[in-house]
């Protein structure tokens, strides 16, 4: 990063996000949400996390109350796709307003689309005191104007996606 040609920008509060970061933040998001996009059942999914060994008592509680909230969709399919692991705004530079490059590629894997996504935002709005409501509707606006080829697979679905975001995370 600090080799690095360009600039990254992190947004103090929401109304300081622009057009030119949200098309960016976008393109990431699409670029890596067509590879090796694939369905795969919930239940199959869950079984394929590796989350069987948190030591962590609140990290377990926590583990248990969000599979116990995935467990209504266990039958539905869910989308998967290749994601960078660790999008943010350090790792995203840009020039003149135009995506440059994206850094910090150790943890790229196969998880939910919407990994990035929600790594992304969460983390923001989360050191913010934004309230699930709040980072919800901007989540789902975010998408409906920048990536409404997705809003159809997450606007019902948002709660699982999410779900599945904070067990990946673990």
């Amino acid at each position: 990063q600090q080799l690095a040609v360009g600039n990254f920008f992190r947004p103090l509060n929401l109304s300081d996000f622009n057009e030119h970061l949200s098309k960016n933040i976008a393109k990431v998001i699409s670029v890596f949400s067509n590879l090796n996009q694939r369905n795969i059942k919930v239940a199959n999914y869950l079984k394929s996390l590796e989350i069987s060994n948190i030591k962590n008592s609140l990290s377990s509680k926590i583990i248990k109350n969000f599979i116990l909230k995935i467990k209504n969709y266990n039958e539905d399919i869910m989308k998967i796709s290749l994601t960078h692991g660790d999008f943010k705004f350090e790792h995203l530079f840009t020039i003149n307003n135009e995506l440059e490059y994206l850094v910090d590629w150790e943890n790229v894997g196969v998880r939910s689309i919407y990994f990035d996504l929600f790594n992304f935002f969460v983390p923001w709005f989360v050191h913010r005191s934004h309230s699930y409501a709040e980072i919800k509707k901007f989540i789902l606006k975010f998408i409906r104007n920048y990536l409404s080829q997705h809003f159809n697979v997450i606007e019902d679905k948002y709660d699982l996606y999410f779900s599945i975001f904070v067990l990946e995370r673990y």
